[in-house]
């Protein structure tokens, strides 16, 4: 005889919860990644941001300057634009500061700060003459979100003018 069913069994109801839920696992994992892209996809952009912030910063400070004093430890370059106005940059890990003494006795201060596993460096080069900042990874990660090396190089406008920047070979 023909029963009639009217309700599931027990292996029907084991075969759908199994399959609804790989589906969630699956969903769940493409939500983690899609926000692990979007987050890793943010923090480049604000580390392109930085760096081309401090880039044109550093160059604009550099070249309008009338001479560049550099001490090397703490890292700090003092540049000095006449009419007892100064710019000081110092660099400290993976930190790159810029102050300016204000003529009301403030100073201004800026901060340009890098993801861990980067280490800033300031210098002034002898040949040519000009001053570095740069921006470099520990070592490469593979997953690194700065993995080149950002070098900012200028020259100050008293170099220029008396033609220290420029060698001239015999």
């Amino acid at each position: 005889m023909n029963r009639l069913r009217r309700g599931t069994s027990l292996i029907e109801m084991l075969v759908v919860i199994t399959f609804a839920t790989t589906l969630m696992g699956i969903g769940i994992q493409l939500i983690c990644t899609a926000r692990c892209s979007e987050r890793t996809a943010a923090e480049q952009v604000d580390l392109q941001r930085t760096a081309a912030r401090l880039s044109r910063q550093f160059r604009a400070d550099v070249a309008a300057c009338r001479d560049a004093t550099f001490a090397p430890n703490p890292s700090r370059l003092r540049l000095d634009f006449g009419a007892e106005r100064t710019v000081e940059w110092r660099v400290a890990g993976r930190r790159v500061e810029r102050s300016e003494p204000l003529a009301d006795g403030a100073e201004r201060r800026e901060c340009y700060v890098f993801p861990p596993r980067r280490r800033c460096r300031l210098q002034l080069a002898e040949s040519p003459p000009r001053a570095e900042l740069t921006v470099a990874p520990l070592d490469f990660d593979g997953g690194a979100l700065l993995p080149y090396e950002l070098q900012i190089a200028a020259t100050p406008m008293r170099w220029r003018a008396i033609g220290v920047a420029e060698e001239v070979s015999p």
